[in-house]
C-alpha cells in the first residue's frame, strides 16, 4: 500500500470468511499512519448492472480528501478532457476543475478516453502525496471495471499508485473466475491466498479472543465448526455462554451462511438436507436412497451445489460433503422439526443396509435424533462392541452408558439385543476403567449393586464383586464385605474365572492393608482353584500377588524371579491388564529395592501394548506410568519424566488419574515452580481419601516440595501423623507390611524439618523455634523405635537402608549442630551415588559441603563438595539454585551448575521474614549483600564508594552482631534469616 514492494497489484483471494477485509483493513490503518492516502471502494452483486461502481467510490473518496484539495490540485495537472470524463462517473469532480466538454460515445475509443482520464487522475495524484487504491470483493465486478483494471496494469500504463484488490475465490461466476486466473499471470501482479488456520493457530485466536488459553474441548469444537475461517471462529467464540456443542447460530454468522446457501430447486434443496444432516460426506448410492431421487436428479444437484460453492471436494471413494461444517448447521436450522426426524430416519435406514460396523455409532446418532429408541438402543449396543474390538475405550464408554440410559425401564432380568443387564453394566464399567474414568465407573457398579438385585446367582456374584474390587481402592472394609458376599455365592457354584478373581482382589486389598496372613491364606485357595480349573489368566495374577507379599516379607530376590518368570509367561495376545498387573507388581519392587535404571526395560512391552489397544488411560496404566515417572526422577531425567507426564496431566485431576498429577506436581517442583506445584497438591488434596499406604506414598514426594518451599513445620507434622497412624494400624509390626519401605523416607523427610527449623530458630535467635525442633526430632527417635524390623536396618530393601541410615543421623548432626555430619554426609553420598541417584546424592554432597564450611574446614574440600552436588544436581532446580547460593557466599567457584534465574527467588527455611533483631543499620545490611555474593573488601568499598578499610571496619561489626567468626557463616545465617531479599543494592542509602 505505500508503494515500496515494486508491484502494481497486490490480488488476496480466500473464501468468505477468511479475513480479507480485516486484513486489509488493518493495512490501510498502517498505512495511512505511514502517509498514504488510502482510496477505497467496493464491487456489489448488483454492479454487473453498474458500471464503475467500484471506481465510482474509488473518486468519490478522492472528491472529499481533505475538503477536496487533493483532487482539485490534481485536476489541474491534467488535461481539460479529464475533469470531463471523470464528471460523468462523479458529478462532485466537475466543481473542482474546468469542465470541459465530454466526448459521449459507446464505442471502444469513448472507453479508452476515461480510462485514460482515470489513470492521468490517479497518476496526478501520486505525484504529489503517496496514494494507495482499495478495491474489495472483485469477484462481483461488471466487465467494464474488470477492463479499466486490465488497462492501469498493462505495460505502458503506469500510474504510480499500487493497487489492493481482494475477492472470494468460491463465489466468482465463470468470466469473473477466468479473470481471476488470468489476472496474476501478469508480472506487476502478485498474488496472496489466504489459507485455513490450523488448530494450533485456531486455539491463539479463541485465546486472544477470549483472553484466556482456552480449554482443550472448546477449541476442538470451534475448530472443527469453523474450519479454521476467523470469522466463523470470531462469531463462535461470541456465543461460547451457550456452551461448546451448541448447534445455535450467532445471528450475523446465520445471515451470512443463509446469504451463500440461497435458494435452488426443490432437488437441491433435498440433496444438501441430507448433507447437513449427515454431518458427514455420502456418495451418490446414498443421496439417492435418502432422497428418493433418480442418479441423473442427484447428478444435477449436485452440479448446482458445486457451482455455488456450497461443497467441499470429493474424498479418495468419491463421497461428497458440505464445504464447512457450519453450512450444516445453518441448512439444519431452516428445517422444520418433522423434516428433521424424517430425513435422519431415512439416513439411518440407508446407512443400516450398508453393512458397516464402524457406521453403527452414526446411525445410533441417526435414530436418537429420529426418536427412534428402540432402534437406538439396538445400534448403540452394536457400536459399543466396535468400539471394544478397535481400542477406542472413550467412544465405547459413550455408547455403553447410553445404552443404559435408554434401559432405565427394563428389568433386571430382561436381554436386551442378546445382553442381560449385568452384562451391559459390566461392558460399561470396563469401558469406562480402560477410559482412565473411575469415578464414573465407581457410581455404575454402585448403581448396579442397587438396582440389580433380582439375578441367578453367577451374575450377582459379578456384580458384587465388580463393586467389590472398585470400592476397596478408597474403603477396604466395605470393599472387602461386597467381595465376601460374591465368594459366598460363587461357592455354591462351579469354579469360575470370577471367582479367582474375587480372591484376588480380596488378596490385594489384604495386602494393601498389612494383613498379610490373611493375604497368603487367601492367594494359596486362588492359585489352587485357578490350578484345577484350568484358569491360566486368574492364576498369574494371584501369583503376581504371591509375589508381593513375598517381597513384603523379605524375599527379595525371589520375587522378582518368580515376577520375571510370570512375564516370561505372557504373550502379546493376553489381555493388557494382564501385563500391566504384572508389570506393576515388578516396577513396585525394582523401585523399592533402588534399582531405578531396570524399571523401565521391565515396563517398556506392558506400555507399549496398552498404548497399542487405546488403553493407556486406564487406573492400571496410570499406576504403571506412575512408577516409570519415579524411576526416572530417582535417576535423574527430569526431561524424559516431562516427556511422560505433561500432556497427561492438563485439566482438573480425578480419582483414576491422579497419579499424573502428583507426577506432574513434582515436575513443577524440580523445574522451580513451587507456586504451581503448590497449586497442583492443593488440588489433589480435594480428592477422596486413599488407603495408608498409598498417602504415604503420596505424602513422600509432597514433603520434598514443602520442604524446599520453606514449609518444614507442615512437613514435620504431616510426617509425624502418618507415621502415628502406621503404629495404629499395624502395633508396629511392619515386617510384612507395604509400609516398610516407606518409613526410612517419611523419618528422614520429618527429621530434615526439624532440622530447618533448628537452624532458622539459631539463625534469627529464636530459642523457643529451637527447642520445639529438638523436640520434634526427639519425638521421632521415639516413633522410630516403635517399628518392627528397624526401619533403617541393613538388608531389608536393597540398598536403599544404607543410602537412608546414614542420612538420618546426618540430619541429625543439623538437628544439633554438631561436626558429626561431616562424617556421615559422605557416606550417605557415596550410598545414593552406588544406587544412581543423582539428585538424593547432590543433596548429601550440598550438606557436606555446608557442614565443611560451618566447621572452618578447609575450603578446598567444601568446594570439592560443592562441586560434586552441582554436577549430580541438574534438572533440579532449587538444589542447584541452593548449590549456588552456597558457592556464592562461600567465594567459591562453582562449575556445572545453572546459574539462578534472576535474583534468589527461593524463601528461607520457614520462610523467615526479612525483619531481623540484630541490629544491623541499612549500611550494614547493604554491605552484607555484597559480601554474602563473595565480594572482598576492595569490591564492596567500590560498589558503595567507600574505602576498603571502612569496609572491613563493617564487616567487623556484621560479624559481632550476627555472632559467627567467618564471612561464610554470616551469608549462610542471613540467607536463613531472610536478610539477603530486600531492596536492590542500587538503592541503599549511601
Amino acid at each position: 500500500m505505500a508503494g515500496r514492494s515494486g508491484a502494481a497489484a497486490l490480488l488476496i483471494a480466500g473464501e468468505a470468511g477468511i479475513g480479507k477485509s480485516r486484513l486489509v483493513a488493518e493495512a490501510s490503518v498502517a498505512a495511512s499512519d505511514a502517509g498514504t492516502y488510502v482510496l477505497s471502494g467496493s464491487c456489489l452483486p448488483l454492479s454487473q448492472g453498474l458500471p464503475f461502481l467500484p471506481v465510482a467510490d474509488v473518486l468519490r473518496v478522492l472528491a472529499v480528501l481533505n475538503e477536496g484539495r487533493l483532487a482539485k490540485d490534481a485536476l489541474a495537472e491534467c488535461p481539460p478532457f479529464v475533469v470531463a470524463e471523470l464528471a460523468r462517473l462523479v458529478p462532485e469532480l466537475g466543481e473542482l476543475g474546468d469542465e470541459g466538454s465530454p466526448v459521449v460515445s459507446s464505442d471502444g475509443w469513448g472507453r479508452q478516453r476515461l480510462f485514460d482520464a482515470l489513470r492521468r487522475m490517479f497518476a496526478a495524484c501520486a505525484a504529489i502525496v503517496p496514494v494507495c487504491v482499495l478495491i474489495e470483493d472483485v469477484h462481483w465486478a461488471d466487465p467494464t471495471t474488470a477492463e479499466f483494471l486490465d488497462y492501469v496494469l498493462a505495460s505502458g500504463h503506469t500510474t504510480g499508485v499500487p493497487l489492493v484488490l481482494t475477492c472470494r475465490t468460491e463465489e466468482a461466476n465463470d468470466a469473473a473466475q477466468a479473470w481471476l486466473v488470468r489476472l496474476p499471470s501478469n508480472r506487476r501482479v502478485r498474488r496472496l491466498d489466504l489459507a485455513q488456520l490450523s488448530r494450533d493457530e485456531t486455539a491463539d485466536q479463541i485465546g486472544l479472543l477470549l483472553g484466556t488459553s482456552p480449554g482443550p474441548t472448546l477449541v476442538e469444537e470451534i475448530f472443527r465448526r469453523s474450519d479454521g475461517l476467523p470469522f466463523f471462529t470470531e462469531q463462535l467464540v461470541a456465543e461460547t455462554d451457550a456452551g461448546p456443542n451448541s448447534r445455535e447460530l450467532p445471528e450475523g454468522l446465520a445471515a451470512v451462511l443463509r446469504a451463500r446457501i440461497g435458494h435452488g430447486d426443490a432437488t437441491s434443496a433435498e440433496v444438501l438436507a441430507a448433507l447437513a444432516l449427515a454431518e458427514s460426506p455420502l456418495d451418490e448410492a446414498a443421496l439417492v436412497r435418502v432422497c428418493a431421487r433418480s442418479e441423473q436428479e442427484i447428478r444435477t444437484a449436485l452440479r448446482d451445489l458445486a457451482a455455488r460453492g456450497l461443497l467441499g471436494r470429493p474424498d479418495a471413494a468419491g463421497r461428497i460433503g458440505l464445504r464447512h461444517a457450519l453450512l450444516g448447521d445453518a441448512v439444519a436450522s431452516q428445517l422444520l422439526p418433522s423434516e428433521h426426524a424424517a430425513l435422519h430416519a431415512r439416513l439411518a435406514t440407508a446407512m443400516a443396509d450398508r453393512n458397516q460396523p464402524e457406521l453403527a455409532g452414526r446411525i445410533a446418532q441417526h435414530f436418537r435424533a429420529a426418536a427412534c429408541e428402540e432402534d437406538e438402543l439396538r445400534w448403540q449396543i452394536a457400536a459399543g462392541r466396535h468400539a471394544d474390538a478397535v481400542f477406542a475405550p472413550q467412544e465405547a464408554a459413550e455408547h455403553w452408558q447410553r445404552a443404559l440410559t435408554l434401559c432405565a425401564d427394563a428389568s433386571s432380568d430382561q436381554l436386551i439385543a442378546g445382553m442381560s443387564m449385568a452384562e451391559l453394566y459390566a461392558a460399561a464399567e470396563d469401558a469406562l476403567g480402560a477410559a482412565g474414568d473411575e469415578e464414573t465407573g465407581l457410581a455404575l457398579r454402585e448403581e448396579a449393586l442397587t438396582r440389580l438385585t433380582d439375578l441367578e446367582p453367577a451374575s450377582r456374584a459379578d456384580v458384587l464383586r465388580r463393586a467389590g474390587d472398585m470400592r476397596g481402592v478408597s474403603d477396604a472394609e466395605r470393599g472387602l464385605d461386597l467381595l465376601g458376599q460374591a465368594l459366598a455365592l460363587y461357592e455354591t457354584l462351579p469354579p469360575s474365572r470370577g471367582q479367582i478373581e474375587t480372591l484376588r482382589s480380596m488378596a490385594v486389598i489384604l495386602q494393601n492393608e498389612g494383613k498379610q496372613k490373611e493375604c497368603f491364606a487367601v492367594v494359596r485357595q486362588g492359585v489352587d482353584l485357578a490350578d484345577r480349573g484350568g484358569f491360566r489368566d486368574a492364576g498369574i495374577q494371584l501369583r503376581a500377588v504371591k509375589a508381593l507379599c513375598g517381597f513384603d516379607a523379605g524375599l527379595v530376590e525371589p520375587a522378582i524371579e518368580e515376577l520375571s518368570e510370570l512375564y516370561e509367561l505372557l504373550t502379546d495376545d493376553d489381555e493388557v491388564d494382564l501385563h500391566v498387573w504384572v508389570a506393576v507388581c515388578i516396577s513396585v519392587i525394582l523401585a523399592t529395592c533402588g534399582r531405578q535404571t531396570e524399571v523401565q526395560a521391565a515396563t517398556a512391552r506392558a506400555l507399549g501394548i496398552a498404548a497399542k489397544r487405546g488403553m493407556d488411560q486406564s487406573f492400571g496404566v496410570g499406576v504403571l506410568r506412575s512408577n516409570v515417572f519415579e524411576s526416572l526422577i530417582e535417576i535423574g531425567d527430569v526431561e524424559s519424566a516431562g516427556r511422560l507426564i505433561d500432556p497427561l496431566s492438563a485439566g482438573d485431576p480425578s480419582v483414576g488419574t491422579r497419579q499424573n498429577y502428583e507426577a506432574r506436581a513434582m515436575l513443577e517442583m524440580l523445574r522451580g515452580d513451587l507456586a504451581g506445584a503448590d497449586e497442583r497438591w492443593a488440588t489433589l488434596h480435594t480428592l477422596p481419601p486413599a488407603p495408608l499406604a498409598w498417602r504415604a506414598s503420596m505424602f513422600v514426594q509432597e514433603a520434598e516440595f514443602l520442604l524446599w518451599a520453606g514449609r518444614p513445620q507442615e512437613t514435620v507434622g504431616k510426617c509425624r501423623e502418618l507415621l502415628n497412624e502406621a503404629i495404629q494400624a499395624t502395633g508396629g509390626d511392619v515386617s510384612r507390611d507395604p509400609l516398610l519401605p516407606l518409613l526410612a523416607p517419611l523419618l528422614n523427610l520429618a527429621v530434615r524439618g526439624c532440622a530447618d527449623l533448628a537452624e532458622q530458630g539459631r539463625a534469627t535467635r529464636d530459642a523457643q523455634l529451637l527447642a520445639a525442633a529438638r523436640e520434634q526430632a526427639d519425638a521421632l527417635t521415639a516413633i522410630r523405635g516403635c517399628f518392627t524390623p528397624e526401619p533403617f536396618a541393613a538388608g531389608t530393601r536393597g540398598g536403599i537402608a544404607e543410602a537412608a541410615a546414614p542420612l538420618w543421623e546426618a540430619e541429625w548432626s543439623r538437628v544439633r549442630d554438631d561436626s558429626s555430619g561431616e562424617v556421615f554426609w559422605p557416606q550417605a553420598a557415596v550410598a545414593w551415588d552406588r544406587l544412581r541417584q543423582p539428585h538424593r546424592a547432590a543433596y548429601a554432597h550440598f550438606r557436606h559441603a555446608e557442614a565443611a564450611l560451618r566447621r572452618r574446614g578447609p575450603k578446598n574440600a567444601a568446594g570439592e563438595s560443592l562441586r560434586l552436588a552441582a554436577m549430580r544436581a541438574k534438572e533440579h532446580q532449587p538444589l542447584t539454585r541452593a548449590i549456588h547460593n552456597l558457592g556464592r557466599h562461600a567465594g567459591i567457584r562453582v562449575t556445572d551448575v545453572a546459574e539462578a534465574s534472576g535474583p534468589d527467588e527461593q524463601a528461607a527455611p520457614g520462610g523467615a521474614a526479612a525483619v531481623h533483631g540484630f541490629g544491623l543499620t541499612a549500611r550494614e545490611l547493604a554491605v552484607l549483600r555484597l559480601l554474602a555474593e563473595g565480594n572482598t573488601n576492595a569490591e564492596i568499598g567500590a560498589a558503595l564508594y567507600m574505602s576498603p578499610k571502612t569496609a572491613s571496619v563493617h564487616v567487623t561489626h556484621i560479624l559481632r552482631k550476627l555472632d559467627v567468626t567467618s564471612r561464610t557463616r554470616a551469608a549462610t545465617i542471613a540467607e536463613r534469616a531472610g536478610l539477603l531479599s530486600g531492596e536492590p543494592l542500587n538503592k541503599m542509602p549511601n
